[in-house]
């Protein structure tokens, strides 16, 4: 059974996945950008699935890493020019949630100790 921190950060980490998927209709975004987002979109949403049903440790680190990659494939959006001040709040706001979401998820990446 997962704690209530875990399953906020599980929740937290799909609406991003689905966020991710989200960027494929926004205007002037590169299709690099939108490939990369795309895809970590879907991981994030295919690994959610065993990390929801099972609590599979594994499937956690694999919504924490994607979501940390998506979250770092963001940054150059906040540093290009041509980027508006709305757009800059909305990736800001995307990444503060990231941390979030794998702050929240960091109780389930641990290992658990040996019984002994």
């Amino acid at each position: 059974m997962r704690s209530g921190t875990v399953t906020t950060g599980l929740v937290l980490a799909g609406l991003l996945g689905l966020a991710d998927l989200a960027a494929s209709g926004a205007p002037d975004v590169p299709v690099p950008a939108i490939v990369i987002a795309v895809a970590l979109g879907l991981a994030t949403l295919a690994a959610l699935v065993p990390a929801w049903r099972r609590g599979n440790r594994r499937a956690i680190w694999a919504v924490a890493v994607t979501q940390a990659l998506s979250a770092l494939a963001a940054v150059p959006g906040l540093t290009a020019q041509d980027t508006s001040g709305a757009t800059r709040a909305i990736i800001t706001a995307v990444l503060a949630t990231t941390i979030l979401a794998i702050a929240l998820l960091a109780p389930a990446l641990r290992r658990t100790s040996a019984p002994s």
